[in-house]
């Protein structure tokens, strides 16, 4: 398995903060019609959704390669755990 570097979720969430906040505070300047407020809700959920997704897949990832590395150490011969660096 090939290692690639760790997406960062906690930073992909920092980063969706002023998004958010921004397009909050630039809807907040213009009039909204009932059915566009439950369009932008409807987008916000599926939003959050994603976001939850994405999370939840990362950590997977993380604890599946975890796992792995723990199971090669644990299947290692001594003569192989002298060798390593």
């Amino acid at each position: 398995m090939v290692h690639r570097p760790t997406r960062s979720a906690g930073l992909f969430l920092l980063v969706q903060i002023p998004i958010i906040g921004g397009m909050g505070y630039g809807l907040s300047h213009i009039e909204i019609s009932p059915q566009m407020l439950l369009g932008l809700i409807f987008i916000a959920v599926v939003w959050f959704g994603l976001l939850a997704v994405y999370v939840l897949i990362t950590a997977v990832d993380r604890v599946v390669e975890h796992l792995d590395t723990i199971s090669k150490q644990i299947n290692m011969t001594p003569q192989e755990k002298g060798a390593e660096p």
